[in-house]
């Protein structure tokens, strides 16, 4: 996911704040990022939810029109891409798998290994991935690592993999993972960062290293998305509850291994697959203008508005040129909550 910055030169003063229109439709498109660079380049770093706030992935570039000044500005008439959301955002998820219960040394451990690697596969379309076992010690071992392009052979080890402690350190690993994911996030090569950590136990925390209030402190304050998959006869259903951020899949049925980190997955991708990218070439030529991006998506629509200027444009513009975002961001962009 390493991706070269462009060199491009920002227009000055062309960043201003961006508004959302209350008209015209009730679909929820906010705004991470605009910014503009000559010849003529206008990119718009945006999400799109639905009225209640659900994910509204894959939308391809018929969804959305382009206005200047109260004007549509026709295809013709202004190129424009849909571009890697990547040029702007930065995405990294940890999955951490509890190998200190009974599941590591029954008949469901193949299915589990499988469901990982499946749910790695899945998630490394749009971002970087990592697995990590635990047990009852306080250190994480590590199994897929960020730089690895295959995911089967180094999740086949998983197997093997044998605990040195039984009492299940579920709340120790989250800290740890949390560590993790700071340290990705510091070094990420996109203005706007975005972290993910997936827990698996088939128990819960038996080593009473750390709080659930530790941990939800610490999560809390990483801005971490923290999803957990408890699956398993013994499994404490209200204290992983407690635990999740954004999410938590918590069965006694050792049946609905699958089920669980499928549904995840799934959720995960809706909320990736929900950042675009819009880039055009703007036809104006100096001025200040007012751009109003519309989407139209399950019979609805929103739109977005946004100031710029052109006096340095003059033409001969290609749309899918690297912008380069994060000139006016103050801060790492903060996880959306889903």
């Amino acid at each position: 996911m390493k991706h070269a910055r462009f060199q491009g030169e920002l227009v000055a003063g062309a960043l201003l704040s961006l508004v959302a229109l209350g008209c015209g439709g009730t679909l929820q498109v906010k705004k991470m990022d605009f910014v503009t660079q000559p010849p003529g380049n206008v990119a718009v770093y945006f999400t799109v939810d639905d009225k209640d706030g659900r994910p509204i992935p894959d939308l391809s570039a018929a969804a959305f029109q382009v206005y200047e000044d109260g004007k549509l500005v026709p295809d013709k008439r202004a190129k424009r891409a849909l571009l890697d959301p990547r040029v702007a955002m930065f995405q990294s998820t940890l999955v951490l798998v509890d190998i200190g219960g009974p599941i590591a040394d029954s008949e469901e451990m193949p299915v589990l290994v499988s469901a990982v690697a499946r749910l790695a596969e899945r998630l490394s379309r749009l971002q970087e991935v990592a697995v990590s076992a635990f047990d009852g010690g306080d250190q994480l071992i590590p199994v897929l690592s960020y730089e690895s392009n295959d995911v089967r052979g180094p999740m086949d080890r998983l197997r093997m993999v044998r605990p040195r402690s039984r009492a299940s350190n579920v709340n120790g690993a989250i800290l740890e993972g949390l560590k993790v994911l700071k340290q990705r996030r510091a070094a990420a090569p996109a203005p706007h960062t975005f972290s993910n950590l997936v827990v698996f136990t088939d128990r819960g925390d038996l080593a009473h290293k750390a709080t659930a209030a530790d941990v939800s402190n610490a999560v809390r304050k990483a801005e971490v998305n923290l999803y957990v998959i408890g699956v398993g006869e013994r499994v404490k259903k209200d204290e992983l509850a407690e635990l999740a951020s954004v999410g938590a899949v918590i069965s006694p049925e050792p049946k609905d291994l699958v089920r669980a980190f499928a549904d995840v997955g799934k959720r995960m991708d809706a909320t990736s697959a929900n950042h675009y990218v819009l880039s055009y070439c703007s036809p104006k030529r100096h001025g200040k203008h007012t751009l109003e991006l519309e989407v139209a998506a399950l019979g609805d629509t929103g739109r977005i508005q946004q100031k710029f200027n052109a006096d340095e444009f003059d033409g001969d513009c290609a749309p899918r040129k690297r912008p380069v975002f994060g000139q006016a961001v103050a801060s790492r962009g903060k996880n959306r909550k889903n």
